[in-house]
This record gives C-alpha cells, sequence and structure tokens, in this order.
C-alpha cells in the first residue's frame, strides 16, 4: 500500500471505506451523495459501486473498462500482439500483489444500479472513449447517461465543452433527485 498504484484494486476498498467513516461521522444519514472520479477515480468508484448502500449518484469520467481491456488496447495501437505477453504481464501484476481479474469496472457496473454519468472524451489517447461506450451499455443502472465530448483529451472534457457538460450533468441530477 502506496507504494505503487494498484489500478483500483486498493483504491476502491478505500473509497468504501471513506464513505462508510464519511456516512457514520460527517455526512447526515439523508444526504444526497455523489461520488466524482476522473480516470482511475472513475474506475476505482465503479468498482466499489455494488458495496454503497447510500451513495446517490456517480461521475465515471474517463474510466477503463477493464485491466485487460486497457493493456489491450495499449498493445494495439503500438501493435503489438497482446495474448504472448498477457501470460507474463498477469504474473508480473500478480507479484506486485494485483489481482488482473479483480480489477474490471465492467463487472462491478452489471451489479450496481446506482444512477452513474459516464463522461468521455473522443479524442482521449492513454483510455480509449470506447471503454466508457462498454461500461455505459453494461451498466444495470436505470439511470443513466453517457456524455461523448468531441476532441477532448483524457480526462478534459469538461475543459473542452463546459457548456455541454455543465447542461448534460444538471439534466442527470434533475433525472435522478
Amino acid at each position: 500500500r502506496g507504494r505503487i498504484c494498484m489500478m483500483g484494486q486498493d483504491e476502491s476498498k478505500d473509497l468504501i471505506e471513506v464513505v462508510k467513516h464519511l456516512q457514520g461521522t460527517i455526512i447526515p444519514p439523508n444526504a444526497f451523495l455523489g461520488i466524482y472520479g476522473i480516470s482511475l477515480g472513475a474506475s476505482s468508484s465503479l468498482m466499489a459501486s455494488a458495496s454503497f448502500s447510500n451513495v446517490n449518484f456517480i461521475v465515471a469520467d474517463c474510466p477503463y473498462s477493464s485491466l485487460d481491456n486497457l493493456i489491450h488496447q495499449w498493445y494495439k495501437e503500438r501493435h503489438l500482439v497482446y495474448k504472448i505477453h498477457r501470460p507474463y504481464l498477469k504474473s508480473k501484476f500478480a507479484k506486485e500483489g494485483i489481482d488482473y481479474n479483480y480489477i474490471s469496472p465492467l463487472n462491478y457496473v452489471k451489479n450496481s444500479a446506482i444512477p452513474t454519468f459516464f463522461v468521455h472524451g473522443t479524442s482521449d489517447s492513454l483510455i480509449n472513449y470506447k471503454h466508457s461506450e462498454i461500461l455505459f451499455d453494461n451498466s444495470i443502472a436505470i439511470k443513466k447517461r453517457l456524455l461523448l465530448v468531441k476532441n477532448a483529451e483524457h480526462g478534459q472534457s469538461i475543459y473542452v465543452d463546459y457548456e455541454k457538460y455543465h447542461e448534460e450533468f444538471n439534466n442527470f441530477l434533475k433525472e435522478i433527485m
């Protein structure tokens, strides 16, 4: 812990503990509570979502759908053959204590009905916007939205088209309140 990024494995568990602590101390029991995450924070929020009982919504800005899909995307963009390196990568992650199969927001959105606002820039060169499309399509949340912002790089959607972001987010909030 604290030594390396755990790709959401420990970060999602930390988020669950923080929310529990805040709900037990600072936040009133019936407060309208949302979780906002960008990139790793978005993916961690989604992985934690099935554990939340009093969270009213999540904003997931440029999340990855799974560690496996993300690394596969990176290999494909570099014209490398992922399936040859996959076993080696899995063992390297395991040596660092990272459970390759656990790190899959996709598995968690299939079990969480928390309203979710997915956002992604179409020019994101770190995490392709298709990750958000996959998550949106597989989410069981009845109230969900997907905003794809043209020409936005990683984590920059709100800056590239603030008006659209603001409008879509406000419409999302009106829908869930």
